[in-house]
């Protein structure tokens, strides 16, 4: 049976807001233990449970069960054959490398991967182009539980009643900045589900009351070439609904701001682990320093990146359009937004 009591805390945001780099830096405590989107569909870790779209109330005693069940069996599918914590990463590495062996033979004859395989590929996700030597080993016995999940932010009442005592750290980032991140890589085939996922937005903000807010207007965009001023109001609906529920259900929650972590990373992370009440360690000031200031080896992909983050972030917030800042500006006049994301508003 699940601990519903155990320390648990949850990442929680949308694509391209830096969810994953801040999920990296608490994956380099060794007291963590970390599971990269366990709620994606395809992984089937959580079978039946609603699309990322699909507003849940609280009291759907079967989700719940849903969410229990696949919480006990989590931890399993996170390790394959070799490694387990306080185990050498040589062995992670040889679990890695049996996992992509497994992926190249299935594709190469045409078989489907194997669904554990997946699973185990999916909950390690986050670690995939991280040099080995920046990893830690674990502890043997975790003192949190942290989910990365982008999959929740209209279910956080299902989840605070099922983990009443879990914290949620929400990232945000300049909403000009971010979709035009997404644009870019919607240019290079990447984020598949986030584009599908879009056309169904639709038909869930209009069927469900608790987006009565946003369903006019929401329309108007239906017919829309412009999908920068569709995903501007998936930004907004995501993050208005996350914050407003988080407060609705009284959950533990801190908000981080992607542009403070980049620019004062030593000081905003001591503050999310004194939120999480763990300790401050030289292995987190260490991937911090590799992961902000570009240096050492250079990785690349729409999971990691190696970069000066300061830098990168005060450029992709100067390098924002006249036609994009004048979107945002309609956003904020079409709406009365919270205050949590009054920051960015446009102001003369």
């Amino acid at each position: 049976m699940i601990d519903f009591h155990s320390p648990r805390a949850f990442i929680l945001g949308c694509e391209r807001s830096g969810s994953t780099w801040l999920s990296n830096v608490l994956d380099a405590h060794s007291g963590i233990e970390f599971f990269m989107e366990p709620f994606a569909d395809y992984a089937n870790l959580f079978p039946d449970f609603p699309c990322r779209n699909q507003y849940i109330e609280p009291d759907d005693d079967r989700l719940m069960q849903v969410v229990s069940e696949g919480y006990n069996n989590i931890s399993v599918k996170k390790y394959l054959f070799f490694y387990s914590r306080r185990k050498s990463l040589r062995w992670k590495k040889v679990d890695r490398t049996i996992a992509k062996l497994y992926t190249c033979v299935s594709r190469w004859l045409k078989f489907s991967v194997p669904l554990r395989i997946q699973q185990f590929e999916l909950l390690n996700l986050n670690a995939a182009d991280i040099p080995y030597k920046w990893q830690v080993m674990k502890d043997e016995e975790p003192s949190l539980s942290v989910t990365k999940e982008l999959r929740l932010n209209f279910k956080i009442g299902l989840m605070a009643r099922t983990f009443p005592q879990a914290k949620y750290i929400i990232i945000v980032r300049h909403p000009g900045a971010q979709v035009a991140s997404i644009m870019r890589l919607f240019s290079r085939g990447n984020l598949g589900e986030l584009r599908r996922s879009l056309s169904s937005l639709y038909s869930h903000v209009h069927n469900c009351s608790r987006f009565d807010k946003y369903s006019g207007h929401y329309q108007c965009l239906d017919e829309s070439s412009d999908l920068h001023e569709v995903l501007l109001l998936w930004w907004l609906i995501n993050y208005e609904t996350l914050i407003e529920d988080c407060k609705k259900f009284k959950v533990d929650f801190k908000i981080v701001y992607n542009e403070e972590l980049s620019q004062n990373p030593e000081d905003e992370f001591q503050k999310i682990f004194l939120f999480l009440g763990l300790e401050y360690t030289q292995d987190i000031r260490d991937y911090i320093t590799h992961s902000t200031t570009g240096t050492g080896t250079e990785v690349i992909s729409p999971i990691n990146t190696v970069r000066d983050s300061s830098k990168y972030s005060k450029e992709s917030i100067s390098n924002i359009d006249d036609e994009m800042k004048r979107c945002i500006s309609n956003l904020y006049e079409n709406f009365a937004i919270c205050d949590e994301l009054c920051r960015y508003r446009e102001r003369e």
